[in-house]
This record gives structure tokens, sequence and C-alpha cells, in this order.
């Protein structure tokens, strides 16, 4: 067994994960261990500072850094589901403030190593790169697609970790091979009913009042969990009662599939917002209107491929029905229902399109050409084509 790591370990966690992430610190590090959060009911533990109240204080003196271009202010805030939504002013602001609060957190304590978990929004994106400056090693951790499996990553990049042993490798392979299967991280996958799309517009809806509450009460309006509520709401991701789009899925897919003469480019939608969505897409161009582009995008390939377009089923009920109305109104493209599993499609396919996901994996294992967005983690597991924006 090998024996902890010496250092001093920065640790900051989000709301729910302060627990596991001080005892991934502990089990891992022989050193003091110095812990953050910008949640309240954190940060009034025994071990957690809240570092919001620093962040309010530049704010409300209108600070700026000297050490952000405005290239960096540009990916930080459309990365951020929170910020796009925001006024870029507003962002910018907010950007300025959380990096002076972060950079003297981290020259005051000279951690020696970071942890947390994966970018997935600006606090995140902004600790990740003050501790890249000052030389502070970086640990953060997601969830992977398979059970029982975290991935060590801060923006989808590929980090080596350690060698499995072959029946670990077999065992993974015999899941991800298996056409009966799917991945859908515990949930039951159904088909999607107004009877669901209601309850889900319900909870939506009172999470949102109530957060907006919650905000004034402690006198927090700008703390990233509370406009999170609101926000998504902006960008046009809240369950509405007109955004209930089952009519507009093909449930005759495989039988118009079969008719078509043309190569067949399967494009699987992505959850969005989501860390591997805003984080793990190079160009950041994408993520500002990811309608928009998937739109673009089928334009342009649908004089060449069938397009066979599939929604991500936790997406159901989020997007505007109007979306789906645009693709369906594109010559070559079919929608299949977004509780089919993901592997029966692939299997009648002859490539794949898709900027972020499991889908590229089971593609490639079951031979399919897979053209990528931006997957830097897989690159290193198999051939894959990345493209971005600019490339024809």
């Amino acid at each position: 067994m090998m024996g902890k790591i010496q250092g001093k370990v920065l640790v900051f966690a989000c709301r729910r994960q302060t627990k596991f992430f001080f005892e991934v610190a502990q089990r891992t590090f022989d050193g003091e261990i110095i812990c953050y959060s910008d949640w309240p009911s954190d940060a009034g533990g025994r071990r957690y500072s809240n570092l919001m109240p620093s962040f309010y204080e530049h704010y409300n003196n209108g600070e700026r850094s000297k050490q952000l271009t405005e290239e960096d202010i540009k990916q930080i805030v459309y990365r951020c589901r929170v910020l796009r939504a925001l006024s870029y002013e507003k962002a910018t602001r907010m950007v300025h403030s959380m990096y002076l609060t972060v950079e003297k957190l981290v020259d005051d304590h000279q951690p020696d190593y970071f942890v947390s978990r994966s970018v997935d929004y600006y606090v995140l994106d902004i600790l990740c790169r003050v501790c890249k400056r000052f030389n502070v090693a970086s640990i953060t951790l997601i969830g992977g697609s398979i059970s029982n499996t975290i991935i060590v990553t801060r923006y989808g990049e590929y980090n080596f970790v350690r060698k499995p042993d072959e029946k670990e490798v077999e065992r993974t392979l015999e899941k991800l091979l298996d056409n009966d299967s799917l991945i859908s991280f515990g949930k039951k996958i159904k088909r999607y009913t107004f009877k669901e799309h209601a309850l889900a517009f319900a909870n939506f809806w009172f999470k949102n009042v109530a957060f907006k509450i919650l905000s004034l009460l402690c006198r927090d309006p700008l703390n990233y969990r509370f406009l999170s509520s609101f926000t998504y709401a902006e960008e046009g991701y809240q369950h509405s009662f007109y955004n209930f789009s089952f009519p507009q899925f093909n449930s005759n897919w495989e039988n118009e599939l079969d008719e078509s003469t043309r190569q067949v480019l399967y494009i699987p939608l992505s959850h969005i917002p989501e860390c591997t969505t805003d984080y793990w897409l190079e160009d950041v161009n994408m993520i500002r209107d990811y309608e928009e582009f998937i739109l673009g995008l089928c334009d342009q390939l649908s004089s060449h491929f069938t397009l066979l377009i599939k929604e991500h089923w936790s997406m159901m009920g989020r997007r505007k029905a109007s979306f789906y109305n645009s693709l369906k109104e594109i010559p070559g493209v079919i929608l299949v229902p977004s509780e089919i599993n993901n592997r029966k499609v692939i299997q009648k396919i002859d490539k794949i399109l898709l900027g972020v996901g499991t889908s590229g994996i089971e593609a490639a294992l079951r031979g399919k050409c897979v053209v990528t967005l931006g997957l830097p983690l897989r690159r290193k597991l198999f051939r894959t084509y990345s493209i971005n924006q600019s490339t024809r």
C-alpha cells in the first residue's frame, strides 16, 4: 500500500460535497488541510471557510485584476452556464472579484496541492487558473461513465493514473459491448410522458422561486448556486409546458432509415449546460448557442448524409419545441425517440459526430468512424477525427 503524499492541501468543495473532498484529502495527504466553500451552510461548519464575503468586498469596490486578459475573461464567462446568461459587464465584474479573492487565498496559504471536483463553473475555473500560476498541483475529480470509477481531470485532459489489470479491462469491455445494456448513471430511461413533464415543470419552478427567496434571506444574491436556477431559465433550458415535444420524434425511425440510400451519420445531442460540454469542447463558440450550431451543422451535412439525431434523455422537456421543429424541416433528418437504447442506434450507422459523451467510446468499440468536436480524454484511447467550427 502506498504511503500518503507529503504537502499542504487546499480543498474547495461545493454544496453537499464537503465531507467527501475533506476525506479524500485526509486519506491522500499528510499535511495541513485548508478548506473553503462558496456555500454558506457548508462554511458554517468546523472545517470550511466561506470565500463569498471577500468576493463581495472586491465586487462592491469594483476592483479589477491585472492578471486577466480579455481572452481569459471571454473564456471564463462564455464557458460558465451562469455568467454567460448575465450581462457581459456584470459577468466580467464577477470574474475580476472572484479572481482577486482566490489569488489572495492561494497566496496567503501557499498550498502544494489543490483538491476539488472537475471544473464545471467559473469559481473552479479561476481556482485552477490561479493554482497553475502559483505552481500548485491540481487534483480534480469527476465520476466516470462506468460504475464506481472516477476520472482525474480538470478540463477533460488525459491524465495517467494507473494501469488497470486485464480482468478489470475485460469486465469493462464486457459492459460496454453489451448491446442490451446502457449507461444511465443509475436512472431508469423510459418514454417521456406529459405527466413526467408536468412534474418536472413544477419541480423546476418551485426550486427557482425557493432559491430566489433564499438568496435574499442569505444576502448572497450573486452566489452561483442561487443564480444557477435563474440563469438556467434565462438560457432557455427551463421546464415549460410549451417544451413538451414528444410528437416531434419519429417512432418509425428504423423503417425510414432502411429506406435511405445514403451513408448514415449519427449526431447524439449533448446535455447542456454541463461541465463536459461547457469545458471539454475546444471551441467556445459552439457552447454559446449550441442549438444554433447544431442546426447549422445539420443544414450543411444533410446534402451528403442521412442524419440520425437523438436527444439526450435528460434533456427532454428542457429544449424549446421549436428547435425540434427546425430540425425536422431539414431534409434527411430523422429524430429518434430519446428512450431508444443508444447502442441499438449505433449498430445501424456508418459514422458518428459528437461533442462529448460515452457514445464515442461505444461507437469506436463497434468499429464505427468517430468524429469529435473535442474529446481530449478519448484521443488517448482511440483514433478519432477532431474538428472545430472553422473546419470545412
